[in-house]
């Protein structure tokens, strides 16, 4: 279940991570045009550094928080946040600021925040023979959840491009955002490992 958990949850943040630059450029009016490409150029960096920046402070928080609160307690609350992050960019299509856009940022790098927990998940839910195999398979299903973004990606963005909707990239943001809540049932019976004949308390 944990690695079904990171399939959904890898899934829906490289959707995001993936359109983000273009979903800026299309609400900021900067998307085509010669003379938009040195904003385009700002634009990508400053949504690049900040999001990265989000990634690494988040992952340092949760790891900080793992050392004082269960990551079975940590992974329901985080999904939750999590959600919550990759749905907040559709504010940019209110608010089309630059401040808007680095929080937009901020909030799309933060939603890697699970990663941390569910790399620590891993040798508490598997039996400790077979603690390698099931980091190895943490990383096929990761990377099955890259294989399906580039699927999901190639088939919607042309149709959403052609859509009557005003910078359609936005519906992407919510969809994510359930994907990523879809997690929580998952979530709600993860237990550590027992060996036969123990008792889990």
């Amino acid at each position: 279940r944990v690695c079904i958990i990171a399939m959904l949850v890898c899934m829906a943040e490289m959707v995001l991570h993936d359109i983000n630059a273009q979903y800026a450029f299309s609400v900021l009016d900067i998307l085509t045009g010669k003379e938009n490409g040195p904003e385009r150029r700002r634009i990508a960096f400053i949504a690049s550094v900040t999001t990265w920046c989000a990634i690494s402070a988040s992952s340092m928080v949760m790891g900080w928080f793992q050392k004082m609160s269960s990551p079975f307690f940590l992974l329901k609350l985080v999904i939750l946040f999590v959600a919550a992050f990759q749905t907040l960019p559709v504010i940019l299509m209110i608010f089309p600021t630059e401040f808007v856009l680095v929080v937009c940022c901020l909030s799309i790098g933060s939603a890697f925040m699970a990663l941390p927990i569910l790399q620590a998940l891993v040798p508490e839910v598997s039996p400790p023979a077979q603690t390698s195999e099931a980091i190895a398979a943490m990383a096929a299903f990761k990377n099955a959840a890259y294989l399906c973004t580039t699927i999901v990606l190639t088939i919607s963005l042309p149709s959403l491009n052609k859509s009557s909707l005003e910078h359609p990239l936005w519906v992407l943001f919510p969809v994510c955002g359930a994907l990523a809540l879809a997690a929580v049932p998952l979530s709600m019976n993860l237990k550590p490992y027992a060996a036969k004949g123990t008792v889990v308390k």
